[in-house]
């Protein structure tokens, strides 16, 4: 199996990966050509609108239902979301976590797990977390990190029987028996959003 080694390194204020693998080229590589800024902002474009449009949903859910209404909207509707989004806009949208919710969001390879493990890190070390874009042999993939945005998002995200009200932590552990997703503060890292799409799309 091949290893993939990542590692952050910090430049003029950007979060960079560097990274060694075998000569297969089957693993992403961080993208260096001239599109980079244009390939960036197409993910960008595409990460914003499924952060604004799953938050604007989730506190219409949570303003009708509450907490646990906001908690069954996310298991049943929030993968679709996504989906429909990114068929709108000719991408595959996705966020992973080491620390997920719904086992859908785990990383999928180790490529992400030691990219997940890279942004960590350089949190824990006081350093800005940039989006990085790289590419395989068919797509481009953009990766941009999530932390916890605001208080509200503690309600479900929080310490338990603290942020978390305790019906609410037993709603959690029915609706998700894997989750990984608590005891987070206001500004932490919480993942990323991974844009997706075939290079023969890009124009």
């Amino acid at each position: 199996m091949k290893t993939l080694k990542i590692a952050s390194l910090l430049l003029s204020g950007s979060l960079l990966f560097a990274y060694c693998s075998t000569p297969s080229g089957s693993e992403p590589k961080v993208y260096s050509g001239e599109q980079a800024q244009t390939l960036k902002n197409k993910g960008s474009e595409a990460a914003l609108k499924a952060q604004q449009r799953l938050l604007k949903t989730v506190k219409g859910a949570m303003a009708e239902k509450g907490v646990a209404g906001a908690l069954s909207y996310c298991n049943l509707e929030a993968l679709g979301l996504k989906a429909k989004l990114g068929e709108e806009m000719g991408v595959e949208i996705a966020r992973r976590s080491a620390r997920y919710r719904n086992p859908k969001d785990a990383p999928e390879n180790e490529f992400e797990e030691q990219l997940l493990a890279a942004y960590e890190q350089a949190q824990k070390e006081g350093k800005d977390l940039n989006s990085q874009i790289f590419e395989s042999e068919t797509h481009y993939i953009y990766y941009q990190p999530i932390s916890i945005p605001n208080a509200a998002c503690l309600k479900c995200h929080g310490k338990p029987g603290q942020d978390i009200a305790d019906a609410d932590v037993q709603k959690l552990a029915e609706l998700y028996p894997e989750d990984k997703a608590q005891n987070y503060k206001l500004g932490d890292f919480r993942g990323a959003w991974r844009i997706q799409w075939a290079k023969n799309l890009q124009e």
